[in-house]
Formats: structure tokens, sequence, C-alpha cells
């Protein structure tokens, strides 16, 4: 992955909910991406992406940059298509009640 070694899960200080997760399907996609700062998303951010942010991750101050003076953070969204009909998800997804800062997701 690009990035590993300036990415741990140990580094998170919380995790930021845009969408109550009681709004939410039982999952959400994750990604790890490369943001300009280690706390907050513009909107401009949360649009780039293919699909809806509904969360991300923070980090906390002592968090390492990346080469290109960024941080990765996990970012949580949805497709147009989501959720899958059944008890079916794409193999990026993580169950909403399992994301938790500093753990992986489930």
């Amino acid at each position: 992955m690009i990035g590993e070694r300036f990415f741990s899960l140990s580094t998170e200080s919380r995790i930021v909910w845009l969408v109550p997760q009681a709004e939410l399907p039982r999952y959400v996609r994750e990604s790890v991406v490369l943001l300009p700062y280690r706390a907050g998303m513009s909107r401009r951010q949360q649009e780039r992406g293919p699909g809806v942010v509904v969360a991300y991750s923070e980090l906390l101050p002592t968090a390492p940059s990346d080469d290109r003076q960024g941080f990765w953070r996990r970012v949580f969204w949805l497709a147009a298509h989501d959720p899958y009909p059944g008890r079916g998800s794409p193999c990026e997804a993580v169950l909403i009640d399992r994301v938790v800062a500093g753990q992986a997701g489930q």
C-alpha cells in the first residue's frame, strides 16, 4: 500500500460520523486516503471520491506526515448503489458497529 510506513491505526484519535449511524446500512466502505491535515475534512474533499463520505478518522497530533506532506487517514463512504440486496457487501465493506478509532474494521 502506498504510504504504509506513514499509516498506522495507532495514530487515530477518533472517528467523525457525518451521518448518524442509525441512518446507514449495516456496512460502509473503507478506504485509506492522503489528506492535507490530521483532522477535519472539507466539503470539497468529501465530494471528490466515487461515493458519499459518511465518516472519517482524525489523527493524534503526533501522527507522522507522508513525504508528500499529507496524512494517510481512513474514510468511510457509500456508493450510489449501496446497500447490496440481501446480506451481500462489497470487498471493502466494514460493519458500522465495528468502526472504532485505532482498530481495524471487520
